[in-house]
């Protein structure tokens, strides 16, 4: 019997800590994605924006006409130089390397 009610309580907190790591995690993921959300059409700030000098440290190749790469919110897009409207989200990086 002893054995049985430490075995349900062993299990309610292991049940009990696992539900709290999820739910801590499933929080921060949201802040993090909240924190990365970059949309087509949006127009940045200049100061929220590092343009990309070398592209290929990025797996990509040179800059298409009226475009240019950069970092916007931890995510590598293509924006317009002259509007700095986003014109396409290519994906999440996760440090600068140029």
């Amino acid at each position: 019997m002893l054995i049985r009610n430490s075995f349900f309580t062993l299990a309610a907190a292991a049940a009990l800590l696992g539900a709290s790591l999820i739910g801590n995690a499933t929080l921060g993921d949201e802040l993090h994605k909240s924190a990365g959300k970059v949309t087509v059409g949006e127009a940045v700030e200049a100061d929220e924006i590092h343009l990309i000098s070398h592209p290929g440290r990025y797996g990509l190749g040179p800059d298409l006409s009226g475009s240019r790469y950069a970092i916007v919110s931890g995510m590598l897009v293509r924006i317009n130089p002259k509007t700095l409207k986003v014109q396409s989200v290519i994906r999440r990086v996760e440090k600068i390397l140029d």
